[in-house]
C-alpha cells in the first residue's frame, strides 16, 4: 500500500485539478454567490433568487468571503470565467488551510492528525465540492473552527478562556447568518460549552454580549445592503421553512434520509470507519455529526449538501481497528472517492459553464440571439456578463417578451414537447442540450440545424436510461437552428 506522505501529496496535486475544473454540482452554487454579488457589485444582470429577493439569505458572508476580489474584477479587468477560477481557487487554499490547521490543533498525537488530514484530503468532498461556491462550503470551514474552538473549552474547564468564548460566540453568529442550519450541529456539543459557562458566569455573559453584537452588526449590514431598516435575515429564512407547503416546491423526503442515504453517500465505506467501536463516541467531532444528523433529520426537505459540513468532522474520528478489514476498506475508500470526485468534479453537468462563456464570446463577434436550455442545470446568467440587461431570463413556463432576447430555461421538457416548443420559437435560436438528448429530438426538430460548439466532459445523470445505450454517452453540444 502506498505511503501516507506519497497519497496525501497525490491528493494535493487532485485537490488543484479537480478544484477548477469546469463542473456544476448545484444550482445554488452560483444563483447564492456570484450571481447576486456580481450583479450588485459589477452590474451584471441577474436572474433573480428567491432568497434575496425575499431577503432570506445574508449578504454579508457572500460579500466577505468573495466581495472584495469580485469588486476588484473593475480593476483586473478578467472575464467571468477567470473570475470563477479565482475565486474557486481562493476557496479551495482557505479551506484547505483552516480544516487542516483545526485538525492539527485540536487532535492530541501525531498519528490522530495524520488520518485524519489523510482522510479529509482524499475525500471526493473536499476535492470537488469544497472549492465551489456553495454556502454549505462556507459553512464546512465554519464549523470546524467552532469544533476546535469547543472543543478547547472543553479541555480548559478549570482555565479562564475569555477570548476563546468570544471568538465562539463570533463564529456562531457569522455561522447563523451563513446558513440557518449553522447551530443545528452545535446543539449537542454545545452542552460542554454550557457547563463552562456555570463555572464562569461572566465569560458565559460577556460571549452572548459578543454574540448579540456580532448578530447586529450583521444585521445592520444586511439593512443597509438591502436598503430596508431591520433586515434579519436568518428570520426571514426561519418564517420560510417553517412551512411545509413551502418545503414542499424544494422537494420533502422521509425523515430517515439524511441518516439512510445521505451520509453513506458523502462518506462511502468511510461510514463503517465512523461507526465503528466506542473509541471516539464522548468527543466533540462525533458529538457534532450526531447533532447535525439528529437536528436536520427534523426538517422534511433533506439533501445530501445540507450535511457536507460533517464530512471533515466525521473523519476525525475514523476508528481503523478494524483488524484485516481495515487495509481492503482503505482500499474501497480510495477507489470510492477518486470515481466520485472524477463524475463530481469533472463530468457532473460540466459543459454548461463553458457553453456559457462560448455564447458570452459569440455575443462580442456576432449578432446575439435567444438561448434555449434543455435537459441542463439553470445556466449560470451571470457569466454573460450582460452589463446593458440585453437579455431577459425565463423558464420556458413564463413567456418571454418578444421585443428583447432571452435565456430560457427549457429544465426537463418531454422531448414532444421540447420540440412543439422550439418549433414555435422565432428563429433564429441556440439551443444548447446533451449531446446524448440530441437523438431523441432530431428527427423532430423544423429548419437547418447546425452544430456550433460541443464539448466532451458534461454528463447529465437526471435522465439516463440504462435500457437505451445512447442516452449514456457524454457531451454537452449547441445547436444554431435558422
Amino acid at each position: 500500500m502506498l505511503g501516507w506522505r506519497s497519497v496525501y501529496l497525490g491528493s494535493v496535486a487532485l485537490r488543484f485539478v479537480f478544484g477548477l475544473a469546469d463542473s456544476y454540482i448545484h444550482p445554488d452554487e452560483h444563483f447564492q454567490s456570484m450571481e447576486v454579488l456580481t450583479h450588485r457589485l459589477l452590474g451584471y444582470n441577474w436572474t433573480e433568487a428567491w432568497e434575496f429577493t425575499s431577503k432570506a439569505r445574508s449578504l454579508m458572508p457572500l460579500y466577505a468571503a468573495y466581495g472584495p476580489l469580485v469588486w476588484l474584477n473593475h480593476y483586473m479587468g478578467l472575464s467571468p470565467l477567470q473570475l470563477w477560477y479565482l475565486i474557486r481557487l481562493g476557496q479551495l487554499v482557505v479551506s484547505w488551510m483552516m480544516i487542516d490547521w483545526c485538525i492539527h490543533r485540536m487532535l492530541p498525537t501525531k498519528p490522530e492528525r495524520v488520518k485524519a488530514t489523510l482522510f479529509v484530503a482524499t475525500s471526493y468532498i473536499t476535492l470537488a465540492h469544497q472549492s465551489h461556491l456553495f454556502s454549505n462550503c462556507l459553512e464546512s470551514v465554519l464549523l470546524m473552527v467552532a469544533v476546535f474552538m469547543i472543543d478547547d473549552i472543553r479541555g480548559s474547564m478549570h482555565t479562564h478562556k475569555w477570548r476563546m468564548n468570544a471568538a465562539l460566540a463570533v463564529v456562531v453568529a457569522v455561522g447563523l447568518f451563513t446558513r440557518i442550519t449553522f447551530p443545528a450541529f452545535l446543539i449537542i456539543p454545545g452542552w460542554f460549552v454550557l457547563q463552562y459557562w456555570w463555572n464562569y458566569p461572566p465569560i458565559g455573559f460577556a460571549a452572548i454580549i459578543v454574540f448579540g453584537l456580532t448578530c447586529l452588526g450583521l444585521v445592520a449590514g444586511d439593512s443597509y445592503l438591502y436598503g430596508e431598516p431591520w433586515t434579519v435575515a436568518p428570520l426571514n429564512n426561519l418564517k420560510y421553512n417553517v412551512s411545509v407547503d413551502n418545503l414542499a416546491q424544494h422537494g420533502l423526503h422521509p425523515y430517515w434520509t439524511h441518516i439512510a442515504v445521505n451520509l453513506p453517500q458523502l462518506l462511502g465505506p468511510g461510514i463503517i470507519f465512523l461507526f465503528w467501536g466506542k473509541a471516539y463516541k464522548r468527543t466533540v467531532p462525533f458529538l457534532t455529526v450526531v447533532s447535525g444528523l439528529v437536528f436536520l433529520s427534523v426538517v422534511p426537505h433533506q439533501e445530501a449538501r445540507f450535511l457536507i459540513p460533517l464530512v471533515p468532522v466525521a473523519c476525525c474520528c475514523f476508528n481503523l481497528d478494524l483488524g484485516w478489514v481495515t487495509p481492503w476498506l482503505i482500499k474501497l475508500w480510495y477507489l470510492f472517492n477518486l470515481a466520485l470526485a472524477v463524475l463530481m468534479g469533472v463530468f457532473h453537468q460540466g459543459g454548461v459553464v463553458p457553453a456559457v462563456d462560448y455564447l458570452r464570446q459569440q455575443r462580442q463577434v456576432e449578432e446575439p440571439i435567444t438561448q434555449l436550455w434543455w435537459r441542463t442545470y439553470s445556466p449560470p446568467t451571470w457569466m454573460l456578463a450582460d452589463t446593458s440587461n440585453q437579455y431577459q431570463f425565463v423558464k420556458s413556463s413564463v413567456a418571454a417578451s418578444s421585443s428583447q432576447l432571452a435565456v430560457v430555461d427549457c429544465m426537463g421538457m418531454d422531448p414532444e414537447e421540447f420540440t412543439d416548443y422550439v418549433n414555435k420559437y422565432p428563429k433564429p435560436v441556440y439551443v444548447v442540450m446533451p449531446q446524448a438528448s440530441f437523438a431523441t429530438v432530431e428527427s423532430s426538430l423544423e429548419g437547418t440545424v447546425n452544430k456550433t460548439w460541443s464539448f466532451w466532459y458534461h454528463y447529465d445523470l437526471d435522465h439516463l436510461d440504462f435500457s437505451d445505450t445512447n442516452t449514456l454517452h457524454p457531451g454537452l453540444s449547441i445547436f444554431h437552428i435558422i
